[in-house]
């Protein structure tokens, strides 16, 4: 098996891992981080790291995964090679932050809730809903839309689509 530990992904480590995240095997992996010379404060992930500007000297040193992640700075970026272990605990953490969001919705959302759970019934079963019924003024703007015959009768879609049919052009000269 060939080994991609050449290949680096740029990962914020910062925003995707809490110190309540169980990190499991990715616990004693080493990372790469960057501090002032007090060693104090945030963790970073690059030398560069805007927080980092107004230090007299900065170090360099590995620290395990588990050991940094309360203070990993929220802006920075980490070099990681594709066969970090945190690599896939990083994209598990973020599906499931994502379904959180999704699933602690604020109540007030209800008829949104709702609607979506019936567009997702409707698109997996192929049982769309009739539309709702037509009132005067949605039925005003459609006519309008389609356009209205000359005694005043509004024009329906398929005349206009037999119209078009049709019509071949031959009368149109260029203006």
């Amino acid at each position: 098996m060939s080994s991609n530990a050449g290949e680096l992904r740029h990962v914020m480590l910062g925003s995707i891992f809490k110190p309540e995240v169980p990190l499991g095997a990715a616990r004693g992996t080493p990372i790469t981080c960057h501090t002032s010379a007090t060693g104090k404060g945030k963790l970073h992930g690059s030398p560069e790291c805007r927080s980092l500007r107004s230090a007299a000297s900065v170090n360099q040193f590995d620290i395990p995964f588990g050991e940094a992640v309360e203070r990993l700075c929220t802006n920075c970026r980490w070099a990681l090679s594709t066969d970090s272990p945190i690599l896939p605990l990083g994209a598990a953490v973020n599906d499931v932050d994502s379904l959180t969001i999704w699933l602690d919705r604020d109540p007030e959302d209800e008829n949104d809730i709702k609607a979506e759970r019936d567009a997702a019934i409707a698109l997996s079963t192929g049982d769309y809903p009739p539309p709702p019924p037509m009132t005067s003024a949605t039925r005003m703007r459609k006519t309008a839309r389609l356009g209205t015959t000359r005694s005043g009768n509004a024009m329906t879609a398929p005349a206009i689509s037999a119209m078009d049919a049709s019509h071949t052009g031959a009368d149109c000269t260029p203006t």
